[in-house]
């Protein structure tokens, strides 16, 4: 114990049977981990931290989890902890919370942590915004010194965002339609069986097509960073639809095929539930790490290949010629963009 994911720290002196100075308990993943000079930093999937002067050695039932679907999940321990968007600081003497929480909207979390003295803290993880600025991609260093307070007393229990959030469903034909009432500015997550299925954000309907025996829910996020997600079973489907996941397939070349030298031709699916936009590829050479450009040239940076449509139709086929200056191993990487601004996962080949 405890149950879910801890950051704790051991003195490296001492032999057999060196017990731990402290367990800081987190509710759910735990991913990176950086020692900086006044702060231990962690990411990952968590929402919550333990509050300063919380107890010892960690707040809550050792055996329950707490995380998502657990009844009212961490919130639920008040003032005994305080919400941290997948990011935060621990004091080193203690393990508890101190006040640094800029806040993250990665999908699994913050997955790497360095800090630098020269520099400050670089973070990689798989969202586009930190600390409040947008589009940044996957990377960020916030510098030393850069502060982010707090947005209310760490006293204070958390506010979830899911106070007014309505999630109905209806069926029209093999389609279901999710309607939903909320404030303005929260997300939506949608997830069949558990796993994510698309992200939409200041929606009022969102329709889903085709299967049946599975059961969604939504996890909603508030208009900022400090609101910790919650998650919302607002159907139970056992014999009525399924989403019409966002994505893409890559049909060709086939996976691990051999290509002559010369033009390749990428080609596959692309399904979107309110008309498909684009198809973003990436192409990236395995032994140099290279990007290939759309005029066929290899930069070291990231670059996209997009194949528009901005068409209605939910379900098209793609296609891309590529001119790879030399012959290769490549990993090609494509994900679906909707009408509606809805990304799909990425896959790749």
């Amino acid at each position: 114990p405890p149950a879910g994911d801890t950051a704790v720290r051991f003195p490296t002196t001492g032999g057999a049977d060196t017990q731990a100075d402290w367990v800081s308990r987190h509710f759910d993943t735990v991913l990176g981990v950086a020692i900086g000079d006044d702060a231990v930093f962690v990411s990952g999937h968590f929402q919550f931290q333990e509050a300063p002067g919380s107890d010892n050695p960690f707040p809550g039932d050792p055996l329950t989890n707490f995380g998502f679907g657990q009844g009212a999940g961490p919130s639920q321990l008040g003032n005994q902890v305080v919400p941290r968007e997948q990011l935060g600081a621990l004091d080193p003497l203690t393990g508890k919370s101190i006040n640094w929480n800029p806040g993250s909207d990665s999908f699994l979390g913050g997955q790497s942590l360095t800090f630098s003295p020269e520099h400050g803290l670089l973070v990689g993880h798989d969202g586009d915004r930190l600390g409040g600025v947008n589009d940044i991609g996957r990377h960020a260093i916030f510098p030393l010194g850069n502060d982010a307070p707090d947005p209310a007393d760490p006293g204070e229990p958390p506010v979830l965002p899911t106070e007014g959030f309505v999630c109905t469903v209806t069926i029209d034909g093999d389609d279901a339609v999710l309607e939903f009432v909320r404030d303005r500015g929260i997300s939506e997550n949608l997830r069949r069986d558990t796993r994510w299925a698309a992200t939409t954000t200041g929606q009022e309907s969102f329709r889903v097509s085709g299967g049946a025996n599975s059961d969604y829910s939504v996890r909603v996020t508030g208009p900022d960073f400090t609101s910790p997600f919650e998650e919302v079973d607002c159907i139970d489907v056992t014999g009525g639809a399924q989403p019409l996941i966002l994505g893409t397939s890559i049909e060709r070349p086939a996976n691990d095929a051999l290509v002559p030298a010369g033009q390749v031709t990428l080609g596959g699916t692309a399904q979107a539930p309110g008309g498909v936009d684009f198809v973003r590829l990436s192409v990236r050479n395995v032994e140099t790490g290279q990007y290939l450009t759309p005029a066929g040239d290899l930069v070291s940076e990231w670059v996209p290949i997009d194949v528009g449509f901005g068409i209605a139709t939910e379900d098209v086929s793609w296609i891309q010629d590529i001119n790879p200056p030399e012959v290769g191993e490549y990993f090609v990487t494509a994900r679906t963009f909707g009408n509606d601004g809805v990304r799909g996962p990425r896959v790749d080949a």
